[in-house]
């Protein structure tokens, strides 16, 4: 649904959506992270598809992509990075 509420930019309820969904999985193997980048930096739906799909998966671009990029929104990522950390 969250994926939905972007292509029909509503962002907010993407992004409160995906937050939630971060929050209750840190490890993250839903790629909720990417997602939240993608709109905190302005990004479309479309634009994130067409930078990262590849006929259906994402490969190693949008991991890259993210470590440069997550340290931009430390209100977004922080509790994120120690959280993990934790994790182990």
């Amino acid at each position: 649904k969250a994926l939905y509420f972007w292509m029909e930019n509503q962002t907010h309820d993407a992004l409160n959506l995906l937050r939630k969904l971060l929050r209750t999985n840190p490890g993250d193997n839903i790629g909720a992270r990417d997602h939240i980048l993608a709109i905190r930096m302005g990004m479309t739906f479309e634009e994130f598809q067409e930078s990262f799909d590849r006929g259906g998966f994402y490969d190693g671009d949008i991991v890259n992509w993210f470590d440069e990029n997550y340290k931009n929104f430390p209100d977004e990522f922080e509790w994120w990075v120690k959280a993990i950390e934790e994790i182990g």
